[in-house]
């Protein structure tokens, strides 16, 4: 089992409610974003700006469209590939880094 601790949190059209706790004291937040969407990166830069959320760490987000994983994956679509190969990175980052408590954005939050 791996050592971390997810804070929950509400991600709802119009902000970000979390639950009863403040953001900026987690230390280590992660925003997945596919590189050449600067348009998605720019709108959730003035969201975290909005809500005064602090220190994000953006993190190319794997492209399931752009690999060879249609031959492991017939069922599902090149996104949820993607998102759950860019999700996987950043736990196993987080894990070999040795850290226990972090928060992973996506752009269309």
């Amino acid at each position: 089992m791996l050592p971390f601790c997810l804070r929950p949190f509400v991600a709802i059209a119009g902000g970000l409610h979390l639950c009863s706790m403040n953001i900026n004291d987690i230390k280590h937040k992660y925003c997945l974003n596919l590189e050449h969407r600067t348009d998605r990166r720019a709108h959730v830069i003035e969201q975290f700006e909005k809500h005064k959320i602090e220190g994000v760490e953006f993190v190319n987000a794997v492209d399931g469209a752009a690999n060879n994983y249609s031959s492991i994956y017939l069922h599902i679509t090149p996104g949820a590939i993607g998102c759950y190969h860019s999700h996987l990175q950043i736990l196993k980052n987080a894990y070999h880094a040795g850290i226990n408590e972090f928060i992973v954005f996506e752009v269309d939050v």
